[in-house]
């Protein structure tokens, strides 16, 4: 195994911290200016000498045995699995939220339409020719880089998956400077899904991902304070594809209940 450590112009001690470190194994790639995540990704792969390539944000962590799991899950598959995602604790203003993932190939296919949260990047674990195939993270990505490798990757490739939590992945709390960041990138991110990828699906396809898109523009549009507009989108985005599960509806009740909750308590 190799450790790879991109450094994309950080502030912190990252640089201090890993040079502390002396192995053979670890070696530390530096960007002389931040080019944001889809970049030190593509770094890290290029660097990398391995068959099989895994991802760990600096924010998260992984639990022991991931990578044990996982390849053994894609060995019982065989040669058709070409990546392998596991479930994982979300952590978000306090909370904590166990997701166990199993799903089918197909159902990962059909899931994948509906947003990025059933792979994201930390507990992702791929085989490094499907790069080579599909091509790497899009660069001019500043967000849901992730979401959007992934429709690539679904339309040629199967994922399989270790239900159990491997993973703890750290969400941002709700500052609202730290939303006023994300809020232009996220929407432009969104634009260039919809523009990239639903010219390739088909008619229901089509209707999935365009009311995922409306649904992820209102929750950026609620983070910040507007909730008129971002139900505005959820009504659209209900109209265009009104066949969610149960979750969905869940969050969405939990958000109107937030709204209603008197300030204070």
């Amino acid at each position: 195994m190799e450790i790879i450590v991109v450094d994309d112009d950080s502030t912190d001690q990252t640089v201090n911290l890993i040079s502390q470190f002396g192995s053979d194994r670890l070696r530390l790639i530096r960007h002389p200016q931040n080019r944001g995540a889809a970049a030190a990704r593509n770094t890290g792969i290029t660097a990398a000498q391995g068959r099989w390539i895994a991802f760990l944000d600096a924010d998260d962590a992984w639990k022991p045995d991931k990578l044990a799991l996982q390849v053994a899950a894609i060995k019982r598959v065989g040669p058709s699995a070409a990546a392998c995602s596991t479930g994982y604790d979300l952590h978000k203003d306090g909370r904590e939220l166990t997701i166990n993932l199993n799903l089918s190939p197909k159902q990962f296919r059909r899931d994948i339409l509906f947003g990025c949260t059933i792979s994201p990047g930390t507990t992702l674990l791929v085989e490094r020719r499907v790069f080579d195939e599909i091509g790497m993270f899009d660069e001019s990505f500043r967000r849901l880089e992730d979401w959007d490798w992934l429709l690539r990757f679904a339309k040629r490739h199967d994922m399989v998956f270790v239900a159990t939590s491997l993973a703890d992945v750290y969400l941002m709390n709700g500052r609202s400077r730290q939303i006023k960041k994300e809020f232009d990138p996220v929407i432009d991110a969104l634009s260039r899904i919809r523009q990239k990828h639903l010219p390739h699906l088909d008619a229901v396809e089509r209707l999935q991902l365009r009311s995922s898109l409306l649904v992820e523009r209102a929750a950026m549009h609620y983070r910040r304070g507007r909730p008129v507009r971002a139900s505005m989108y959820v009504l659209v985005a209900c109209f265009i594809y009104p066949h969610r599960n149960l979750a969905f509806f869940h969050t969405l009740r939990r958000a109107v209940s937030e709204l209603l909750r008197p300030r204070g308590r």
